[in-house]
């Protein structure tokens, strides 16, 4: 191997007057050589292991990072020199640096020290409720370390919501252990999920509890005999029934009759049973749309909307309004929705590719 270099250096016999005027630092002839030595911090007098100054140790915890680059002067070793760096030599900071470096894809500490990123969660501390929260609601979703908490499950009956860019079970699932927004069942749900983790089809921890997650919300949107179940679990909402066989039609084809019959709405007495409505035509997709809600809601009061059909495609542009208004919010055949604050009716349309499912709610 040969190396090539500038050395900024002229060595001196030890009788020469140079050896009397420089005894403790680089003895140069140039100018240029002399500037070298002013630009590298360790090179400055006085630098030496135990007592490097800091712009000297941030260089060289750069220098461990060229080959490969990887780390950056964003991480925490470099920003806050937060190494042990004690009596080692730069060639030992470089070697305790990239030794260091190795541990960063799935250690916290290493990857906040190299390049600043934090890629902690709340599973770092073992299967506490925070954590199998962070699993139900799919927050590991951009984390390197755990990922999508449903591995094995299908995106066709996905959603957004919050700060989750991939939502699968909701909120009001049964297997939600989120106290918020189970506070009667949660406990039961984390009882579920870490009875999960002790085994399940081969795996455990966190993985069985992703496997099972995944095998839940498979199920849920299948035609399986499991569906109901895993559907209260996932989902929590009412599922619309499948309409009529055959329905009345007029020479052009259209329905000219309703398929299911509203009921009568309440008078006095906010009856909150489930009501379904349905709208057909004779062609596209889907050719129905049933909505399913509360016959009566209380003024101000949380209530839920869900939306059955016979699409192939994707729901995924499908639009929810409240008495005209977009609910962005929601994407997926069920949302959530609050009740004016004033007596009366509100009305719920689901729209999809041409068709508007439409639902009218009491309230009182």
């Amino acid at each position: 191997m040969n190396l090539q270099g500038s050395i900024p250096v002229t060595l001196v016999e030890s009788d020469q007057l140079a050896a009397y005027d420089c005894p403790s630092s680089p003895f140069v002839k140039s100018e240029e050589n002399a500037q070298m030595l002013v630009n590298d911090p360790c090179l400055k007098k006085g630098q030496g292991p135990g007592n490097y100054s800091a712009e000297c140790l941030r260089q060289t915890i750069l220098e461990a990072f060229e080959n490969p680059s990887s780390c950056s002067a964003d991480g925490e070793w470099y920003k806050s020199l937060s190494l042990d760096f004690g009596g080692k030599d730069r060639e030992q900071i470089r070697t305790m640096v990239q030794n260091q470096r190795k541990n960063m894809a799935t250690d916290p500490s290493s990857r906040r020290g190299c390049t600043g990123e934090d890629i902690s969660t709340p599973c770092d501390s073992g299967l506490t409720n925070e954590c199998l929260v962070y699993l139900y609601k799919n927050r590991s979703e951009n984390n390197a370390r755990i990922g999508r908490a449903y591995p094995s499950a299908p995106t066709s009956h996905t959603c957004s919501s919050g700060d989750v860019k991939i939502q699968f079970c909701r909120k009001e699932g049964t297997l939600n252990p989120d106290k918020r927004d189970n506070p009667s069942g949660y406990m039961a749900a984390e009882a579920k999920l870490l009875e999960v983790a002790r085994g399940y089809k081969g795996q455990n921890g966190i993985e069985g509890v992703k496997q099972y997650l995944s095998d839940v919300f498979t199920n849920a949107i299948g035609n399986t005999d499991l569906k109901n179940e895993n559907w209260n679990r996932c989902f929590g909402i009412p599922i619309a029934p499948k309409p009529p066989a055959n329905v009345a039609k007029n020479a052009t084809n259209d329905v000219i009759r309703a398929i299911m019959a509203q009921p009568a709405p309440a008078i006095q007495i906010c009856n909150s049973t489930p009501v379904k409505n349905t709208v057909s035509r004779a062609a596209g997709d889907p050719t129905y749309l049933t909505l399913t809600g509360p016959g009566c809601v209380k003024k101000g009061e949380v209530f839920s909307v869900s939306a059955g059909g016979d699409w192939r495609q994707s729901a995924a542009w499908a639009l929810w309004r409240q008495d005209g208004n977009i609910n962005g919010g929601c994407k997926n055949p069920g949302c959530g929705f609050v009740a004016p604050n004033r007596a009366g009716t509100t009305t719920i349309t689901y729209t999809l590719r041409g068709i508007e499912g439409k639902l009218v709610i009491n309230v009182q």
